[in-house]
């Protein structure tokens, strides 16, 4: 299996399709596709993500819109229980009667 793996990779390479190979032989549990990526690494370093794209921590927008989200569930089930309530007052009224 990996053997037809490896070809692939050697496939894409030649074709300049270093993106292709290298997630192609990240999936080959293989010593041999680890030299194999250590040399695209020299060939075609791979696309680092600048660190400015990276986000570990919500944006505000984001916060705020979490925020906002749960206060408006919150208002929807408050809502549900009053009607929920009244409806069983309107009942206690009815069996009173």
């Amino acid at each position: 299996m990996s053997k037809a793996k490896f070809d692939a990779a050697k496939e894409l390479i030649d074709e300049k399709r270093y993106g292709e190979a290298r997630a192609l032989l990240k999936t080959i549990d293989h010593p041999t596709a680890i030299t194999w990526l250590d040399k695209l690494d020299v060939i075609a370093p791979a696309p680092q993500i600048p660190a400015s794209k990276i986000r570990t921590k919500p944006t505000r927008l984001q916060t705020v819109l979490l925020v906002i989200g749960l206060l408006i569930i919150g208002l929807f089930v408050l809502a549900l229980m009053q009607q929920r309530q009244m409806a069983h007052q309107g009942l206690q009224d009815l069996i009173n009667r």
